[in-house]
């Protein structure tokens, strides 16, 4: 970036964030962001001065399955470690869990451009708001994808490129969008 210029750009602090987090419980860390994301839910819901009707459960579901597909399936296959993150991270809300069963068997799932429609929501509050809201949901987002990234404590290379690559474009996006 050109000295004076005014545009913002995200930190590259991707690698220093993993490198914080290999820590003995990944699993149990990674799974707490759920209730994250189930907070983040219930205060985008409770907006009034949305015009568009939506059901943010559903657009969590849809942001769960983004980040999940983004990595378990950049090998080719599912693996142990991958279904039984998500199985952890669906038990630990029900209604998480019924809106994701029916994100899977949705044919036209999709998210435009690479950035779930709860994220577009995110910024759309916080514009209105003056929140904050948009940056821990893609922290959020972050934590969970690093659960289906990591095995035993170490990411394999395929996984954690798709890991910098999915929550870089979300980055990209917040810090566009301020």
């Amino acid at each position: 970036m050109e000295s004076g210029s005014t545009a913002k750009e995200p930190p590259d602090d991707v690698e220093m964030i993993v490198s914080a987090l290999r820590i003995k419980d990944v699993p149990e860390f990674s799974e707490r962001s759920i209730s994250s994301l189930v907070e983040i839910v219930n205060l985008l819901a409770a907006d009034e001065s949305r015009t568009k009707p939506l059901n943010m459960m559903h657009e969590a579901a849809v942001a769960l399955r983004f980040v999940f597909e983004s990595i378990a399936w950049v090998d080719g296959q599912l693996d142990r470690h991958e279904m039984e993150m998500l199985d952890n991270y669906l038990r630990q809300e029900e209604s998480l869990a019924d809106a994701f069963l029916f994100v899977m068997e949705d044919p036209e799932f999709g998210v435009l451009d690479g950035i779930p429609t709860i994220l577009r929501e995110a910024v759309r509050y916080d514009r209105r708001e003056g929140t904050s809201i948009s940056h821990v949901l893609v922290n959020t987002l972050e934590m969970v994808a690093y659960g289906f990234a990591m095995k035993d404590g170490e990411t394999e290379t395929q996984n954690f490129d798709s890991f910098r690559s999915v929550i870089k474009s979300l980055r990209d996006f917040v810090f566009a969008s301020a």
